[in-house]
C-alpha cells in the first residue's frame, strides 16, 4: 500500500512539474493568456519557492554568522594586544620613572656630602643566592676608587669597597659576615658594633654586638656610624633597633637591628672616595 501511495505521489508532482512548465511556455508564447496563467503558476509554485528561499536564507544567515564571529574575534584579540602593548608602556614608564627619581636622590646625596668627594655608580650583577652579600659596580680604579672606601645612598650606609679593577668594582655589603661597623644610638649615645649575619641577613638585620649593660637604648632606636675609624664618616644612618637581646652571663648584651637600606631593590650607589 505504501509503495502504491509513493508511486501515486511521485506521479502527481510529475505532472505538476510537466504542467507548470507548458504553462509557463505557452502564457510565454501567447501573451493575452499572460495574466491568467501567471496566476496559476504563481499559486502552484510559489509554496515551493518559498521553501527554498528560507533554505537559502537560513544558509546565507548561517554562513554570514560565522563571519560576524570572525570578525568580532579578530578585533577581541587586537584589543588584547593592544592593552598588553598599554600595561607593558605603562610598567616601562613606572621603571624609569622609580630609576629617574633614584638618580635624582643620588644627585641631591652628593650636594649634601658636598665635604667628600664622590663617585655614583650603578649596580651590574648581584648574586642570585647571596644577593644581601656583595654585588658589582660599574666604577672602579680609573675613577678613583680604592678598597675600604664607604658606600652609600639616600637611605643610609650600603657597605665598603671590597675589591677592584679598572672599570668595576665589588662592594661588600654591612649584611656580609665579614664586615663591622663602629656605631652609635642616635638618642642615647650608646656605642656599639655591628656585624653582618648570614641568617638574619635574609631578611635586611644584621647584628650589634658589645652593647654596654647599662645602655639605654630600646627598641626603635635609629643607629648610626660613630665615625671611629678611617672607612665610614660619621653620622651615616644604619638602620634602626628591632629587639634587644639581653646576655645574663656575658658583659655585654645584644641587639638585631633593620637597615635603613632596601637591598632587594638597590640599583645605584655613591662611593665616598675621600
Amino acid at each position: 500500500m505504501s509503495k502504491f501511495f509513493k508511486s501515486k505521489l511521485f506521479i502527481i508532482l510529475a505532472v505538476i512539474t510537466v504542467l507548470c512548465i507548458v504553462l509557463g511556455a505557452v502564457s510565454a508564447a501567447v501573451p493575452s493568456f499572460g495574466n491568467p496563467l501567471r496566476n496559476v503558476v504563481n499559486t502552484v509554485l510559489s509554496p515551493i519557492e518559498r521553501i527554498f528561499t528560507g533554505a537559502a536564507g537560513g544558509v546565507s544567515g548561517f554562513f554570514s554568522g560565522i563571519a560576524e564571529s570572525r570578525e568580532y574575534k579578530q578585533k577581541y584579540e587586537n584589543a588584547e594586544t593592544e592593552l598588553r602593548e598599554l600595561q607593558k608602556d605603562e610598567r616601562e614608564k613606572d621603571k624609569l620613572q622609580n630609576e629617574n627619581e633614584s638618580l635624582r636622590a643620588l644627585l641631591d646625596l652628593q650636594k649634601e656630602k658636598s665635604e667628600h668627594t664622590t663617585v655614583a655608580a650603578a649596580i651590574t650583577s648581584k648574586d642570585p643566592v647571596y644577593w644581601y652579600s656583595d654585588f658589582i659596580i660599574n666604577k672602579g680604579e680609573n675613577d678613583g676608587i680604592a678598597v675600604n672606601q664607604a658606600v652609600i645612598t639616600e637611605d643610609g650606609l650600603v657597605g665598603v669597597i671590597s675589591e677592584t679593577g679598572a672599570t668595576w668594582s665589588r662592594v661588600s655589603s654591612i649584611l656580609d659576615s665579614a664586615v663591622s661597623v663602629g656605631c652609635v644610638a642616635t638618642r642615647s649615645g650608646d656605642m656599639a658594633i655591628t656585624e653582618g649575619d648570614a641568617t638574619l641577613a635574609q631578611i635586611s638585620e644584621c647584628r650589634m654586638d658589645y652593647i654596654s649593660k647599662d645602655a639605654s637604648i630600646a627598641a626603635g632606636d635609629s643607629i648610626e656610624t660613630s665615625g671611629y675609624g678611617s672607612i665610614y664618616p660619621e653620622g651615616i644612618l644604619i638602620g634602626k633597633i628591632e629587639q634587644i637581646n639581653p646576655d645574663l652571663q656575658g658583659l655585654y648584651n645584644r641587639a638585631t637591628v633593620k637597615t635603613a637600606v632596601d637591598f632587594a631593590k638597590l640599583k645605584y650607589v655613591l662611593v665616598i672616595i675621600k
